[in-house]
């Protein structure tokens, strides 16, 4: 599947990624495989969950749902949507993001995006719980990196503490990895 053909299979989800980001995080995540594993932390509608379940890996999207003005759904409402039916690799989790954090072994994961709380704290604390369970040369990919400053100010952080190495961006979608 191509990155537009995965856009126009999810169209009718409200998303905040642009048509330009959501095919940057697609492509630049062609080589996985149903055996890897993706952690999407910022549910929201469930764009980027079902994006990146195209790709036919295993998907554990999180929300804690506190913020109502990201989200038009409960996490029951979204799983009964029919393309959350039809992705059926795709595994909604309600939760605290540090706390579901804890539920991984260490570099177990593949891919880690990341676009929920946008404060610094937030930001910080989630690159900080979710990094020792990203393989090496794992991806983190960063939404909103350039549209809120304190997304930036938490990633710009890690990557002087030598938490992260930067790989590319389109707008404000941010790619790093974790270094070997």
């Amino acid at each position: 599947m191509t990155a537009d053909e995965a856009r126009k299979k999810i169209q009718d989800i409200q998303g905040w990624i642009s048509s330009s980001e959501a095919d940057f995080l697609f492509n630049s995540n062609l080589g996985l495989n149903e055996n890897s594993l993706i952690v999407d932390l910022g549910t929201a509608n469930g764009y980027s969950a079902a994006l990146l379940g195209c790709l036919g890996c295993k998907i554990i999207t999180i929300d804690n749902y506190k913020d109502k003005s990201q989200s038009r759904y409960t996490i029951q409402e979204l799983k009964e949507q029919e393309i959350f039916k039809e992705l059926q690799n795709i595994e909604f989790i309600e939760g605290e993001s540090i706390e579901v954090a804890k539920t991984f072994e260490d570099e177990s994961i593949d891919l880690i995006f990341i676009d929920a709380d946008h404060s610094f704290q937030a930001v910080k604390t989630d690159i900080e719980a979710w990094l020792p369970k990203l393989k090496r040369k794992g991806k983190m990919f960063f939404h909103d990196y350039e549209s809120y400053p304190d997304v930036a100010l938490a990633v710009n952080e890690a990557f002087e503490n030598g938490l992260l190495e930067k790989h590319g961006q389109i707008e404000s979608m941010l790619y790093t990895t974790k270094p070997k």
